[in-house]
């Protein structure tokens, strides 16, 4: 431990275990007891065990830090010879509160286990509160109490009360590291409510924070405080001050410690992403396509982590990252720090991608006033939620004027030669530090993603991640992963505590030290070894025509639900835990769940905060967008206000697959502009849309049930007069409604109707293959009965998916 920092790393480490009593003694099995004397017991058992806590401690800061753990709630109690020791108290009570977001406040505590189960945090969220009352504890679905493992068992919420699967051979491998204790954090309490022996009475507050986030934003809270003393923003004596409004005491500068700008809260946001992951040709897509997609997720980790290296902060203070955004509690900087970070971030980016990528760094000051929920203000723009937003608005301002510290260095010509020998085939970028690909020549930064696609492999096989491993690529030979060109740099400069993880293994169990990490493709055997599945050969997975889906889903409305679906209680440990369970999702179940049934045929692009991007055989991936959606509702408690839309195209395996991105991205925006009526209420979002028509999810079930209809239409029919109804199904009932009008007045082209009826009395009426049809004309009559009635309010989308569905099913090979 350096000994200018034994204070802060006892503070971390105090911070972080300030509360772990309320797990260990779920572990002991003991009801009555005090977490804060199971906290202490949880580090002697730690010391006595020779299960070593993070860093070299001494027996006397062992010592300091159970008297943290001890008094943290402890009003009475100073340490006379021992003001350190004071001082490192009153950040830890200052960091509990802010993290709570209340006053702290001398509730009476009782023995009991009532609030033993972590009801969901999705249980509790509204878009409109108006009409809206927080559900009862006793109501809420709530998490098994388990070590977190990936797998539906146990990260889905059920009703429960009595339900646990204690591990009592908790795995205490911290290795004298920091970031390994905060993962074992995360296993074992990110199930625990952070205030389950409180005795609410009537509050209509639900327990619903993780203990895994309070105490980790308790700990970057404390870290912030402590760094802002050392910065000279703050002394000693704001500290006292602060911790006595908290209190509730009087102070005559109340407004002047509350509204003080002692935090920043920083957010980093890689534009270019789009463009830069899908900028290749169908050749060598498969090839390059995942090792761009990691690129990024693994960038936004190193630009995160570069930013908490060069501000003292702990692993901790990063509250999010993924997607390509990063979110950073720190103590308060100003503009010009963050400046600086940016541009060495795009100097760096720049060097190898030109103005393809750039890292935009934002902040918005915060005042402890904003942690409070007593003060949250909408208009007045006060409380976390309001600065996430802020946060992200001033990066967005950032990215605007993207390289423009470069000068007039951005307007360098670059040779424009045309020769395509001279450019790579997979980019169609100029080839710079050329390697070989079989017998073509492909540019140093395909071939760098080409690598790490090789690694992924590997480390799929070996379920785990080793930077420093050693692999024979298809360019590289014997070359480490950190060493990697397009790696190499950034990994250089930035300390790792750990540089090897586990990931989750098949029953999504987690070791520490443990990554999750959004890994799902499709391998087949070439000699001796496995190479990722062409995308030629995914498309033949499919059943009928041979073609690819490309599938683009995201939550709808995320901004809303963070700014207003917490209600008045959106603490920052609230809003932390929102962010952890959507990762759960995203990140870790996703992946999990293509792996488990979908591992041969479905190539999992990008899944991270909020959204995904998966291609495979087109039937495959249709049907796991529906198990993705269904499998959401379940985990968000079939909350109305939180919905996935999803957007999915067809496309050749030859085709462009940027391009075809992008189809993927007009069909999701097509499903988030869907407006409906259903039984008078009107909906919207909260789709699905392909060939052009948005479907409701709603609405899922009836289009299933249509596609088993006209299957079993086909099967037991005269196969071309089936597929040729479902042709005009689709075209005549896809005319039938006028897209151009709005919710309210939705007009049918009642020809296209009629025409349908015709064509089935006429040709089927009469014949035994009626009974096969006979859906269609029962579907028609009753539009017509709504038409008469007034009633008519939704599209016709369900069964018209449906029949040009099971029509690109029914196709024989060759006709595609």
């Amino acid at each position: 431990m350096n000994n200018n920092h034994r204070d802060y790393d006892i503070l971390k480490i105090g911070a972080l275990l300030h509360d772990i009593g309320k797990w260990y003694k779920i572990i002991k099995e003991n009801e009555n007891g005090k977490h804060i004397e199971y906290g202490c017991e949880f580090i002697d058992d730690c010391c006595s065990k020779n299960k070593i806590l993070p860093i070299n401690l001494t027996k006397n800061d062992i010592h300091i830090i159970k008297e943290l753990i001890a008094n943290h709630h402890n009003d009475n109690v100073s340490f006379d010879d021992d003001d350190n020791t004071n001082y490192l108290l009153e950040i830890l009570k200052i960091s509990d509160a802010l993290s709570n977001g209340e006053l702290i406040k001398h509730t009476e505590k009782v023995n009991t286990d009532k609030y033993k189960f972590l009801p969901s945090i999705f249980e509790n969220i509204h878009l409109n509160w108006e009409d809206k009352k927080y559900k009862k504890y006793e109501l809420c679905k709530k998490y098994t109490i388990s070590p977190l493992k990936i797998n539906d068992k146990i990260i889905f919420p059920e009703f429960q009360e009595n339900t646990s699967i204690l591990d009592k051979n908790v795995e205490y491998d911290f290795n004298k590291n920091f970031e390994n204790l905060l993962l074992f954090i995360q296993k074992y309490t990110w199930c625990i409510p952070s205030t389950f022996s409180m005795d609410y009475g009537n509050k209509e507050y639900v327990p619903d924070v993780s203990l895994y986030d309070h105490l980790r934003t308790t700990c970057a809270i404390a870290c912030c405080l402590y760094m802002n003393e050392k910065n000279g923003n703050i002394d000693k004596d704001y500290i006292g001050n602060l911790l006595n409004i908290l209190n509730k005491k009087d102070n005559p500068n109340y407004e002047e410690y509350i509204n003080k700008n002692i935090f920043s809260l920083i957010h980093g946001d890689i534009s270019g992403v789009q463009d830069f992951i899908f900028n290749i040709t169908s050749k060598g897509a498969n090839k390059s396509l995942k090792g761009r997609s990691f690129y990024l997720d693994f960038l936004t980790e190193l630009c995160a982590r570069y930013v908490i290296q060069e501000l003292d902060l702990s692993l901790a203070n990063i509250l999010f990252y993924g997607g390509g955004h990063f979110y950073i509690l720190s103590y308060n900087v100003d503009d010009e720090r963050t400046k600086n970070f940016e541009e060495k971030i795009n100097d760096i980016l720049f060097e190898k991608f030109g103005a393809d990528l750039y890292v935009a760094i934002g902040k918005v000051d915060l005042r402890p006033i904003d942690f409070l929920i007593e003060h949250m203000n909408e208009d007045a723009r006060i409380g976390i939620p309001y600065k996430w937003k802020e946060s992200a608005e001033a990066t967005s301002k950032r990215k605007m004027r993207k390289f423009g510290y470069k000068g007039m260095e951005l307007f360098n010509p670059e040779d424009s030669d045309g020769d395509e020998h001279k450019r790579c085939p997979i980019c169609k970028n100029k080839i710079k530090n050329p390697h070989k690909l079989g017998n073509e020549n492909i540019c140093g930064n395909c071939a760098s993603f080409i690598g790490i696609a090789d690694f992924l492999k590997e480390f799929e096989k070996k379920n785990s991640i080793d930077y420093k491993s050693k692999n024979h690529t298809q360019i590289f030979e014997n070359i480490k992963f950190y060493n990697i060109p397009s790696l190499k740099e950034f990994y250089s400069s930035i300390h790792f505590d750990n540089n090897s993880y586990n990931l989750p293994h098949g029953d999504g169990n987690l070791k520490i030290p443990f990554k999750i990490w959004s890994i799902a493709f499709p391998l087949v055997e070439n000699g001796d070894k496995k190479e990722l599945m062409a995308f030629s050969e995914l498309a033949k997975l499919s059943e009928g025509v041979e073609k690819l889906a490309i599938l683009k889903m995201d939550v709808d409305n995320l901004g809303k639900i963070i700014t207003r679906g917490l209600g008045k209680y959106a603490t920052l440990s609230r809003l932390s835990t929102l962010s952890s369970m959507l990762t759960l999702y995203f990140t870790g179940y996703i992946p999990y769940l293509i792996k488990k049934e979908y591992s041969n045929s479905v190539y999992l692009t990008y899944s991270g905060g909020d959204d995904t991007l998966i291609v495979g055989a087109w039937d495959k991936v249709w049907e796991l967008a529906k198990k993705i959606n269904d499998e959401f509702k379940r985990f968000v408690c079939y909350n109305p206000d939180i919905t996935l839309s999803a957007g999915v195209v067809l496309v050749s395996p030859k085709f462009e697959y940027r391009k075809g991105v992008y189809l993927a991205e007009e069909e999701l925006e097509n499903a988030k502009d869907n407006k409906v009526k259903i039984d008078g209420e009107e909906k919207e979002k909260n789709s699905i849309s392909i060939f052009g028509h948005a479907l409701i999810w709603d609405n899922i079930e009836k289009e299933r049930d249509y596609e088993k209809k006209f299957e079993e239409a086909i099967k037991n029919t005269n196969r071309k007069r089936i597929l040729h109804i479902t042709q005009k199904v689709y075209n005549n009932l896809g005319k039938a409604l006028k897209s151009d009008v709005d919710i309210d007045t939705v007009r049918v082209n009642i020809p296209y109707l009629w025409r349908m009826k015709y064509y089935l009395y006429r040709n089927y009426k009469d014949s035994g293959e009626w009974k096969y049809v006979e859906f269609i004309d029962e579907y028609l009559s009753n539009i017509e009965k709504d038409i008469i009635d007034g009633k008519i309010e939704s599209n016709f989308n369900d069964i018209v998916i449906a029949s040009r569905i099971t029509e690109l099913k029914s196709r024989k090979e060759g006709n595609n």
